[in-house]
């Protein structure tokens, strides 16, 4: 505020908006001496995003001036999975993301709790998180139950919040703790000759916790050469129970198949749930003095 024409005297200051349910002031509310400064404080609170307007009014005596300010309102959101299924012992991820509107950008802080489900742990990556103004930035949710864990329905919760204070935002989505299994494979890889049949991958399919008694069906998912087909003995579903399945796979080429190292994922399903092991598989050529292990085993 500056004087015009010698100006003296009190000036009472107030500020209103004029769009928008929210509200402003002005400290100080009045001023004796000019030129001086004042603040306009904005009350957000119930303000979508988007861009308004306030008006800030001095007066003294029959002498009224006024100025119109514009000012955005920026907000994050937080989006993830509506679920999440893990056995007991077993960890997990959810994947989620913070999307910034046009006009926020700042640092969030993030913590995470699974509640009712004591001795399980979750912790945010990357954290605090960085937000550019209209971004979407990934967050990853690691959570780890414990063998213990008793089989139920639980909530894990996000809470996020502006390093300053505000905004801020909760993200809640559900936990099956369930019965989980894991595949593993003690033979890392083969050699074969193009047209025969690898040695024998020895696999493993073990409960994750106590038991698992659902059926396990494998196959491989990708990575294979072309002609190659992997072969399970036994062929049909496994079911782990409260121990483990082993199950002997071996990789068949054609003599078409090309000569290279292959990595190979076998992953195991059962309803949504699904698991992975990678091996590796060398094929050499015909011609070639590598070693041919069909049906050796």
């Amino acid at each position: 505020m500056t004087a015009s024409n010698g100006f003296t005297g009190t000036i009472s200051l107030t500020c209103s908006l004029i769009s928008g349910t929210g509200s402003c002031s002005v400290n100080p509310a009045s001023v004796t001496s000019i030129p001086t400064t004042a603040s306009v404080t904005v009350n957000a609170t119930n303000l979508s995003v988007g861009s308004y307007q306030l008006i800030v009014q001095g007066t003294s005596s029959a002498t009224t001036h006024t100025l119109l300010i514009s000012f955005n309102v920026g907000d994050y959101q937080v989006s993830g999975p509506q679920s999440l299924t893990l056995g007991p012992g077993s960890q997990g991820t959810a994947n989620l993301s913070v999307t910034a509107s046009t006009h926020y950008s700042g640092s969030i802080n993030s913590t995470c709790t699974v509640s009712s489900l004591p001795g399980t742990t979750c912790a945010v990556t990357p954290n605090p998180i960085a937000v550019s103004a209209g971004s979407t930035v990934p967050l990853v949710a690691t959570i780890n139950v414990p063998n213990n864990a008793a089989l139920g329905n639980y909530n894990v919760n996000l809470t996020t919040q502006d390093t300053t204070g505000r905004p801020s935002h909760t993200f809640t989505f559900s936990l099956t703790v369930g019965q989980d299994f894991l595949v593993t494979s003690s033979t890392a890889s083969q050699t074969v000759t193009a047209g025969q049949t690898s040695g024998p991958y020895n696999l493993t399919v073990q409960p994750a916790g106590a038991s698992f008694n659902s059926t396990v069906t494998l196959s491989c998912s990708s990575g294979l050469p072309a002609g190659a087909q992997c072969l399970f003995s036994p062929s049909v579903p496994v079911t782990p129970g409260s121990t483990s399945a082993l199950v002997v796979m071996s990789i068949s080429t054609g003599t078409a198949t090309s000569p290279g190292t292959s990595a190979v994922t076998v992953t195991g399903t059962s309803g949504v749930l699904s698991h992975s092991a990678t091996v590796s598989l060398t094929v050499t050529n015909s011609g070639a003095s590598g070693l041919s292990q069909s049906n050796h085993y």
